[in-house]
């Protein structure tokens, strides 16, 4: 007879088994605990390090770093990303100097047009675009900007502006995407992240613009004022309100994007002027919003009033370099 084979033994080398087991598998919930909370604070180490550069200012960085922390580990199912897209993924300034155009300016400043349209939507623009940058509150503020969409869009309505002809146009456009959007449309379309571009713009320039310079995914949805064409192609109108670059939220607050991503509570929210963050009320039962302000001009005037409205300022860059960093982490990518 072995020692195992007398009973009290037996039992004894059981239990001390079921021990030695209780106790590996306690050690690797220790150890597990330890690699998972390394490789959060290792990401969120990244993100911040990706955000630590003298163009960028952080409102409060311990709590944008709890905040990135939160975002990190519930996963990328409760994201989404909401984005202005004049001068937030467009080049405020091109690689030859130039200042890029806005959506508008795409159709203002082309060629393709007479001189005279030109020189009158240049004359809207130098009347109106100071009010839009101004400290003005959004209600004296709003009234004027929705005069000045009225009448630029009753200029463009006098073009006859074919449809066919939308590709040349943008092509010949100083219009660009900022360095690295491309990366954030083809990677958030891989881990399935949704992103809503919710623009004052030209809808349909939108469109043109990013499928000639980067690539239209099935994740990204475009809300902005749609031009309407008659049986011969030619623009004869616009779909639905006018949507300015005031009344974003106004005109998008039951919109059905908001109600297909209501189980994405978490976000990350960019626009160029400070009442692109209004959308942010329009999240169904938001959770953590990293709101990313992308301040091109007046800096010194107006850097105090983007730091108290955005958790990420980026002052005069033409890229989203930073934003690319925080997507790779949040996306638990290597």
């Amino acid at each position: 007879m072995t020692l195992l084979s007398k009973p009290g033994l037996a039992m004894f080398a059981v239990a001390a088994v079921g021990v030695s087991a209780i106790a590996g598998y306690g050690i690797y919930k220790v150890i597990s605990g330890r690699n998972q909370r390394r490789k959060i604070r290792e990401a969120v180490d990244a993100m911040i390090a990706g955000l630590d550069k003298t163009n960028i200012y952080l409102k409060d960085p311990v709590g944008v770093r709890e905040k990135l922390q939160r975002m990190y580990e519930a996963g990328t199912e409760k994201l989404q990303i909401i984005s202005d897209f004049d001068k937030t993924l467009t080049k405020y300034t091109l690689v030859n100097g130039l200042k890029g155009c806005s959506v508008h300016g795409v159709i203002e400043t082309s060629k393709h047009f007479p001189e005279s349209y030109r020189e009158k939507a240049l004359a809207l623009k130098n009347k109106y675009h100071p009010i839009e940058l101004s400290s003005m509150s959004a209600e004296e503020k709003g009234p004027l900007m929705e005069e000045w969409w009225t009448k630029a869009h009753e200029l463009i309505l006098d073009l006859n502006l074919r449809k066919e002809n939308l590709e040349v146009i943008v092509r010949d456009a100083d219009i660009a995407l900022r360095d690295g959007v491309e990366w954030l449309f083809v990677k958030s379309h891989e881990n399935k992240v949704p992103i809503l571009i919710l623009s004052g713009g030209l809808a349909d320039i939108i469109k043109v613009v990013i499928d000639q310079q980067s690539e239209l995914y099935d994740n990204v949805e475009i809300v902005g004022n749609y031009m309407k064409y008659n049986s011969q192609g030619v623009m004869d109108g616009f779909q639905g309100g006018l949507i300015s670059s005031n009344n974003k939220h106004e005109m998008t607050k039951n919109l059905p994007y908001f109600q297909k991503t209501k189980n994405r509570p978490n976000a990350i929210v960019m626009g160029d002027l400070i009442q692109d963050t209004d959308v942010v009320s329009s999240i169904p039962n938001p959770g953590d919003v990293l709101t990313i302000g992308f301040l091109n001009e007046k800096v010194d005037e107006r850097l105090d009033s983007y730091t108290a409205a955005f958790d990420v300022v980026i002052v005069d860059d033409h890229s989203i370099q930073a934003v690319d960093v925080v997507l790779m982490q949040l996306f638990h990518m290597k």
